[in-house]
């Protein structure tokens, strides 16, 4: 028996199912958890559960650390740099459009003007190409460089590291512009999808130790940054993102509507058990549960010894498609003209419009007929990467299913930016 203790629980596992390494990487497992069960051959078997409190003493791990100690995060030492709000406000050099500013050996650097936070399975991808087409937009090094909400705990990235890895292509631009006519036009950006949900190491930065849920996080880290950043975030029918998420991102080579049901049914569980006990942001921004909904048996034997190193194989993030908890966080921070929010169904229907709003939000300049035209006849990007047409589509049942636990969710949605139209039915727009 392994009993793993942390600060709220205690969670004993028993393994017996298993003879061998072998024995387990022949199962559904993703093959960079299977590393992780080198040392624990003598101790492996299969976790069940079977009730409410399985679920709930299971939770959690990979968000706490032993004891008392706050200034780590699963193993990683919590430095004052990663707590951003603690940062000296940058001064900026007003002449440049974006964000930049001479470091004191005179090297310039940028921090992006836009962040597009979301949501996974919303367009982004395209969205963000058709933006960087604009001849005023200078693209990043990556289109998602997730600094903000992991790298910079897991890789311990600094933000120097930041924005000379990432933007080094607009402080080029910027930098042989000897007629400086650009500097007042250009501007960068980035959209790492994972922004919207929150930093992994939020419970030790800052006002939110020993706090349930954050009491700062990204909208706050980026508004200190730079106050002026543009916020921009994608949203479709939450019932579609999650089927397509599950198709798109699921590392398993054999999906199933059955199988999606199954996780689906899970997920909501969880969530019953945790917001009847806690406040739903609490729940929302829960990594460990939502990791522990996608988990199979096999992949909860790691959970219980090694909690911060499992990779689940099937992903159905259900929290993400709860909009208006992420949504209302970024509004309470950000003046509400430096957020705009677009449904991926209203851009499917009148791209066009939808990509002068864009552009006109970030403040770029009107293009000529052709210009824009090129851009929108450019291919979709990313629309279903994996080719999963032969799985089909989802069970009527998972349809409904969703579409009531989202439903009060979409209506908050409607409460919040005083549109019907985000009132969403069981599937499309």
């Amino acid at each position: 028996m392994v009993t793993y203790s942390g600060h709220h629980l205690s969670v004993h596992i028993q393994f017996k199912d298993f003879e061998s390494i072998q024995d387990i990487s022949k199962t559904s497992i993703h093959p960079l958890n299977v590393k992780y069960l080198n040392n624990s051959i003598d101790t492996m078997s299969e976790t069940r559960r079977d009730n409410d409190d399985t679920y709930m003493r299971a939770i959690n791990i990979d968000s706490i650390t032993s004891g008392n100690e706050t200034s780590t995060y699963c193993g990683i030492k919590i430095s004052k740099e990663m707590d951003l709000l603690k940062m000296r406000k940058i001064s900026f050099d007003r002449s440049y459009k974006n964000p930049c500013w001479r470091k004191a050996d005179g090297r310039l650097r940028c921090l992006p003007y836009m962040y597009l936070i979301g949501v996974a399975k919303c367009g982004t991808t395209d969205l963000f190409s058709r933006i960087t087409m604009h001849p005023d937009f200078v693209a990043p090094v990556v289109k998602e460089p997730n600094w903000l909400s992991s790298k910079r705990f897991w890789e311990h990235q600094s933000l120097d590291y930041y924005t000379a890895a990432f933007f080094s292509p607009i402080t080029k631009t910027l930098e042989n512009d000897k007629t400086k006519q650009k500097r007042n036009r250009l501007i960068t950006g980035e959209a790492s999808i994972n922004t919207i949900t929150g930093a992994h190491a939020w419970q030790n930065l800052g006002n939110n130790v020993g706090e349930d849920a954050p009491v700062e996080n990204n909208p706050e880290y980026i508004y200190h940054l730079y106050n002026e950043t543009r916020i921009l975030i994608n949203i479709r029918n939450p019932v579609d993102r999650l089927w397509s998420e599950y198709l798109a991102f699921s590392r398993n080579t054999v999906l199933s509507p059955e199988k999606f049901h199954s996780i689906v049914e899970k997920s909501i569980k969880l969530y019953n058990d945790c917001t009847a006990k806690r406040s739903l942001r609490s729940c929302i921004y829960d990594r460990s549960l939502w990791n522990y909904a996608s988990l199979n048996d096999t992949e909860v034997v790691i959970y219980g010894t090694r909690p911060c190193r499992v990779i689940p194989i099937d992903i159905v993030m259900l929290q993400r498609g709860i909009y208006h908890v992420y949504i209302q966080d970024y509004q309470k921070v950000f003046r509400k003209d430096h957020i705009l929010i677009q449904r991926l169904e209203d851009i499917s229907k009148d791209p066009q419009t939808s990509l002068e709003h864009t552009y006109n939000f970030l403040g770029l300049r009107p293009l000529k007929k052709n210009q824009m035209q090129y851009i929108l006849n450019a291919n979709v990007k990313n629309s279903n990467p994996r080719g999963h047409g032969s799985v089909g589509t989802m069970l009527q049942k998972t349809q409904h299913m969703l579409y009531q636990f989202y439903k009060p969710h979409n209506e908050k949605l409607v409460e919040l930016l005083g549109k019907q139209k985000y009132n969403y039915g069981p599937t499309g727009g």
